[in-house]
């Protein structure tokens, strides 16, 4: 199921991880998570109840175009059907994203004060690799029975 991270500015009140929730919930078995226009290229690592990934705005278009042109088809007077399949090839090491600057994050100059540049300090704090506690799963949420030991 392809599901938009936004249709507007706003996210909505639920969040990525929610989103999947309500997918598995209608028994989907996976999900694409699409940032939409004014998300851009960012992606946020998540923790999910289900297979999911992410893509940026443009990654979602193009998706949006092959569902809309493989269901418009027919094929021995069957309509089309849009198929898609996550695989998991293995932990990439050595890809480099940085240096990239978070797009929540400041930026200077600051509009009151152009002396005063922004951020102060560049350093990880988005899709750091974690642990988290057993009593609860990685995703925050009640449904999500994910537990390690």
């Amino acid at each position: 199921m392809l599901i938009e991270a936004t249709k507007t500015r706003l996210r909505g009140i639920n969040s990525r991880a929610a989103k999947g929730d309500v997918v598995r919930k209608a028994g989907g078995v996976g999900m694409i998570l699409a940032n939409g226009v004014f998300d851009g290229e960012g992606l946020v690592a998540d923790c999910h109840v289900l297979p999911a990934t992410a893509v940026g705005a443009s990654g979602g278009d193009e998706i949006r175009r092959y569902i809309s042109a493989a269901n418009s088809g027919t094929k021995n007077g069957e309509k089309g059907r849009a198929t898609v399949t996550i695989t998991f090839r293995g932990t990439r090491l050595g890809v480099q994203s940085a240096p990239v600057v978070a797009s929540f994050s400041a930026r200077g100059p600051n509009p009151e004060s152009p002396e005063i540049l922004k951020p102060d300090v560049i350093a990880p704090g988005l899709n750091i690799l974690a642990a988290w506690h057993e009593g609860i799963g990685p995703s925050g949420l009640p449904s999500d029975l994910t537990t390690h030991r």
